[in-house]
């Protein structure tokens, strides 16, 4: 949780601190290993023994709205159950959100009735201190039972 958005390149070196090969000379370096990632928004892969009550409080959420956000899901309350989620199902676990001109994230939090630090949480591509850029996604979950002035 709270890695949506995060892209980058990872790298990995094996190195032999033996330093002799077999026939006595010195083993090269294998090759860094890289992969480049991106981590999707707005999504979460259920865990073993996890259901939405559960996934629900590592987002600061209800189950009630990732039920809302997962309209596939017909049972929310049987684990494993035909129509529930199960180890490996890929869960919404907020809404995606294209950044209009002239937003802020504090007029989009305000504009959904969500907090700024749940919103950050969900983002880790955003700070609090980088102004958006026209287009960027936020993800974010909605207070659905917010009033409205």
């Amino acid at each position: 949780q709270g890695a949506g958005g995060l892209r980058g390149r990872l790298c990995f070196r094996a190195t032999d601190d033996g330093g002799v090969g077999g026939s006595g000379r010195i083993a090269a370096s294998p090759p860094d290993l890289c992969f480049d990632f991106n981590v999707p928004k707005c999504r979460y892969t259920v865990g073993d023994q996890q259901g939405l009550t559960e996934v629900a409080g590592l987002f600061k959420t209800n189950w009630l709205q990732l039920w809302a956000l997962n309209k596939d899901i017909t049972r929310p309350e049987g684990f494993g159950l035909p129509g529930s989620v199960s180890a490996g199902f890929e869960l919404n676990v907020g809404q995606l959100v294209r950044v209009r001109e002239g937003d802020s994230l504090e007029k989009i939090v305000s504009r959904f009735g969500t907090t700024l630090r749940q919103t950050l949480g969900l983002n880790a591509d955003i700070t609090g201190t980088k102004p958006l850029v026209t287009g960027e996604l936020v993800c974010l979950v909605p207070n659905s039972c917010r009033e409205r002035s």
